[in-house]
């Protein structure tokens, strides 16, 4: 298209037919406005959907939580066992709130009766001769009852026993 000379359009940048910080012309939009209404709306959806998550997140770690062991909450006596033909042996296993153990240079037989309470059912232990060898066995006992054993021989040999104490 031509324009006589001077008459040429100019282009600000802005928006044509209202200024920039007016409401449009009724009937005439433009992709750059929105009301002052839809700005403030979606972080209240976004919210909404946040604390609907969360809250579905809660209501199932607490039905979990129940359908567990009809035991949940007591404590289960764990026993942590050691025998062997040796004259000693290194132990590291899970003590109570699942913290990491570790006796070292202790005589055979050895044992540990460690309190597990629902939430932290898991047991482990390691158990290791010395230089001198001989057979070495883990074995770890829920309630009395012997859940897991494991037996190794040689020298530096380990025996390596874990499991869930709730099942049963």
């Amino acid at each position: 298209m031509s324009y006589p000379s001077g008459d040429q359009p100019q282009d600000s940048g802005e928006p044509q037919g209202y200024q920039q910080g007016q409401n449009p012309p009724a009937g005439m939009s433009s992709p750059e406005y929105r009301s002052p209404q839809q700005k403030a709306r979606w972080p209240w959806i976004a919210g909404g959907f946040v604390l609907i998550l969360v809250l579905l997140v809660a209501a199932g770690f607490t039905l979990f939580r129940n359908e567990g062991d009809e035991r949940a909450g007591n404590e289960i006596s764990v026993t942590y066992e050691v025998r062997g033909t040796g004259s000693e042996a290194a132990v590291t296993y899970l003590g109570q709130d699942q913290g990491m153990a570790q006796e070292t240079g202790v005589s055979l037989p050895w044992s540990k009766v460690v309190p597990v309470r629902d939430w932290d059912r898991i047991v482990s232990m390691t158990a290791a001769n010395g230089p001198a060898g001989g057979d070495i066995t883990c074995r770890i006992l829920v309630d009395g009852r012997v859940m897991t054993e494991q037996t190794s021989s040689g020298p530096y040999a380990s025996a390596s026993c874990s499991g869930d104490a709730g099942e049963r």
